[in-house]
């Protein structure tokens, strides 16, 4: 695209030995006279995470020798975490973005591939809610080492926080709870009573637990502050009429893939696409009569990218993890302020692609098994609305309430437009087989409205 970026991996030196690590997972051979050795990633060094933790522990300054410097600066709940002794590291993941080593089962330092000069918003929002709003349910951070050219620019090379032991991300965890409700009325089709309705109510707990989590997070990231970078402001009409814009860009992307995906499917993505391409006006007309002047709602810092997948199930309860961390999102967009009601209507989204992996999983395991669409919308519409409950019952009288009806509404409905549209040509280049569920979800939404 003739964009240039950034990319950091540590690298470790050292001669070549039986017990080392292998010539295949190193980058280069090396020679000094009758010595040979090998370049290879530092994160596969057993001493590496210590040497960064000593170094967070004393708040060293490397010199580059080019005119910058590595800095380790500790945050201030660092000197209360435990000693830990190089055999206590392993690695949990490595990708292009970032990859984790944890330390002891205490900590976790991640290291970030993929750099963008400035502040991280993920960062820099984790300080937030660690050392301001004192937030309970995200890990705390630590530590953050960075790169500071010699004109004080500043890039985020690596991270430390508080380790989390958990079962897994929400959505792996969602998504089995689902296959067990919908197996259940598949394998029990024409039931006059609910079939699967043990496996529901279950689940139900959990998602009021995540809708009340979800609150509680934008109650902390609203707390009072002098900074501003985090204080609340006032959501004004201007911010509502940019986001209105942003989803008419939206809307004729998508109506452009539309168009492609009407002529080159078949079957029932054929049919989606063919009826929401007939509904062009009524979408333009939805995203035009939910521009209104909002009343007593704010714009805060919020999540930006919040899914089933940032969040880990920690024995009964979720920690919300990775905020900011949107790759499609550019970090002025991750850092700008906007209605909490974002996140929410992100997640309700990843919860209506839960729900249609879950059918599409059953349907591979389960041979024969039908369930109907109408089960299908019904699951999705009573999951949406206990999440939706959940979080308007713990926001009430706090600054993220917006007590105007009207105004919530509108707003929630012309975020999740927003990004059902934006699916729909994000999806067509990388996952195909989720755009019928975002094409679905769009003609809901312009039904649910033309009869509101």
């Amino acid at each position: 695209s003739g964009r240039v970026e950034t990319y950091f991996m540590p690298l470790a030196a050292e001669p070549e030995r039986e017990t080392g690590p292998s010539l295949a997972d190193a980058a280069a051979r090396l020679r000094r006279g009758a010595l040979t050795g090998l370049l290879y990633e530092a994160e596969a060094c057993e001493d590496f995470a210590a040497a960064m933790l000593a170094a967070l522990r004393r708040g060293a300054r490397l010199d580059t020798g080019q005119g910058g410097r590595i800095s380790f600066s500790p945050a201030p709940r660092l000197d209360a975490e435990p000693m830990i002794e190089t055999a206590d590291v392993h690695r949990i993941g490595a990708g292009q973005r970032n990859s984790s080593l944890v330390l002891a089962n205490q900590m976790m330092l991640k290291i970030h591939h993929r750099l963008q000069t400035g502040e991280d918003p993920g960062v820099e929002t984790l300080r937030f809610l660690t050392e301001v709003a004192h937030f309970a349910h995200s890990p705390p951070l630590l530590g953050v080492i960075e790169h500071v050219d010699r004109a004080e620019n500043r890039i985020v090379l690596a991270t430390l926080q508080t380790f989390m032991r958990n079962q897994g991300d929400a959505w792996t965890w969602t998504l089995e709870a689902l296959k067990r409700i919908l197996e259940a009325a598949a394998l029990t089709p024409g039931q006059d009573d609910r079939a699967g309705h043990e496996e529901f109510a279950t689940y139900v707990p959990h998602m009021r637990r995540l809708g009340s989590r979800t609150a509680e997070m934008h109650k902390a990231l609203a707390a009072p502050t002098a900074d501003p970078a985090f204080k609340a402001e006032a959501l004004t009409f201007d911010d509502v009429r940019d986001t209105a814009d942003a989803a008419r860009i939206l809307a004729k992307r998508a109506f452009t893939r539309l168009r492609m995906i009407a002529a080159n499917t078949s079957g029932g993505k054929r049919t989606g696409a063919e009826r929401l391409l007939a509904r062009r006006q009524e979408c333009f007309g939805l995203i035009g009569k939910l521009v209104r002047k909002p009343h007593g709602a704010i714009k805060i810092r919020i999540h930006g990218d919040y899914r089933l997948g940032r969040l880990l199930v920690v024995k009964d309860d979720v920690m919300i993890v990775d905020f900011g961390e949107g790759p499609s999102i550019s970090p002025h967009r991750r850092c700008a302020k906007t209605s909490p009601l974002r996140d929410v209507a992100v997640m309700l989204r990843s919860f209506a692609h839960a729900v249609a992996a879950a059918k599409r999983d059953l349907a591979r395991l389960v041979p024969g098994a039908t369930l109907a669409a109408a089960r299908f919308r019904e699951e999705l519409v009573e999951f949406s609305q206990i999440f939706i409950q959940a979080y308007m019952e713990a926001a009430r009288d706090s600054p993220i309430w917006i007590e105007d009806e009207g105004t919530r509404i509108r707003l929630l409905v012309l975020y999740l437009l927003a990004e059902a549209l934006h699916e729909i040509e994000n999806e067509s280049e990388k996952r195909a087989q989720w755009i019928d569920t975002s094409i679905d979800s769009v003609n809901a939404i312009l039904d649910r409205m033309a009869t509101a």
